[in-house]
């Protein structure tokens, strides 16, 4: 069979892979060096994604975000623009469940099947061919991919209509986060607690806390091996997917938004690229576990920073800031990081009492006073308005 394949990632490659060797021909767009074996193994590089779908019965995808969904399929020279009627199209990415269903009514429009069929496994997944794929869309489309499927995956569902896989797969989404922040929170806790945690961890694999996370991703935290199989940055992009379906139905997810929030943290300090098992170190910045260490080893540059005098008083010079002209530059911090880097910065005291005083000398002679205060020893101070 005839099979064009877009988006030859980390997931995409094995997935391809394993079809090649079933014998079907792939065709192949957007082939680097790195994806170079495939072409070797017997696939075909082609130009554009509408050259994929000229050449194909069955076009799949496996990209990053749904703006690349749309812009492969609907953009210049896309699948969309190569398709003739009776094809099918499978995307088999993870992205928004409303933008799905439009994506497959656009397709269907032009006579052609569509299938959302994201899947779940990781890199690891992926090469065994033991991934969980959940398919939404028609039952007949769904029938003529299974033998496909099999080819990649193991526990294949057919869960609904168009957008009903990618649902599913935002809920699988979520309860990995959720997870994968719960091992962290006790592999932390018990480290900081004095405990072995590679020994923690091997207690907990025999009692009702045993999962697949724990085995897998536990193992990369204790050992802090965080070569990605599933990025920081794309888990963050589907639990934000999940935080806005909330949003328009209504619903509370405080979990997954707390989870969401700390994707954020571990992106914006420089973990986006890491395995999503690297979250444990931004609960570890949270923590202290390793921040001074981390701060210190900044670029010096870091500090040059010369802001408005600070409402703060430096009883000698800081240890970590000693340059000329750079006292100020703890105020580049929020409260939390002050106090552990500028230990012997304290803010200055609030001056209290402080009266409300009437000086003449700064209006006018020829004007009353704005306030005249009036003192009895035997009465409660009064206030009059001058003038008045």
């Amino acid at each position: 069979m005839n099979i064009g394949f877009i988006g030859l990632g980390v997931m995409g490659r094995p997935m391809a892979e394993h079809l090649i060797d079933a014998g079907h021909t792939l065709h192949l767009s957007r082939v680097k060096e790195i994806s170079q074996h495939l072409v070797d193994k017997g696939g075909k590089a082609v130009a554009s994604a509408r050259a994929v779908a000229h050449a194909s019965d069955i076009v799949i995808l496996m990209l990053p975000d749904t703006p690349d969904v749309e812009a492969v399929l609907f953009g210049e020279d896309g699948v969309a623009a190569g398709l003739s009627r009776g094809k099918l199209v499978i995307d088999m990415s993870s992205i928004s469940p409303v933008v799905t269903k439009t994506f497959a009514k656009r397709i269907e429009a032009l006579g052609c099947d569509y299938l959302d069929a994201p899947v779940s496994g990781g890199e690891v997944g992926a090469k065994a061919a033991s991934l969980t794929i959940m398919v939404g869309g028609k039952e007949q489309a769904f029938e003529r991919a299974k033998p496909l499927f099999e080819k990649m995956g193991k526990n294949i569902t057919h869960v609904g209509g168009s957008g009903d896989g990618q649902t599913a797969k935002v809920a699988n989404q979520i309860i990995v986060g959720l997870t994968i922040e719960a091992v962290a929170e006790a592999l932390l806790f018990a480290r900081k607690a004095g405990a072995d945690p590679e020994k923690v961890r091997s207690a907990l694999m025999g009692g009702f806390a045993s999962s697949r996370i724990l085995e897998v991703h536990g193992e990369r935290m204790v050992k802090e091996t965080f070569e990605p199989g599933f990025r920081i940055r794309l888990h963050r992009k589907d639990m934000t997917l999940a935080v806005d379906a909330a949003r328009a139905l209504d619903l509370s997810l405080p979990n997954t938004a707390a989870t969401q929030q700390l994707m954020n943290a571990a992106i914006a300090n420089g973990d986006g690229e890491r395995d999503h098992s690297a979250l444990i170190r931004t609960l570890e910045l949270l923590a202290g576990a390793a921040l001074d260490q981390r701060f210190l080893e900044q670029p010096d540059d870091i500090f040059d920073c010369r802001l408005p005098e600070p409402s703060f008083r430096t009883a000698k010079p800081c240890p970590v800031i000693d340059r000329e002209g750079q006292e100020n530059a703890q105020q580049r911090y929020p409260a939390a990081l002050r106090r552990r880097l500028f230990p012997q910065v304290q803010p200055a005291p609030r001056r209290l009492g402080t009266r409300l005083r009437h000086r003449r000398a700064r209006r006018p002679q020829h004007l009353p006073p704005l306030v005249h205060v009036e003192r009895d020893r035997n009465r409660p101070r009064r206030l009059r308005l001058g003038g008045l």
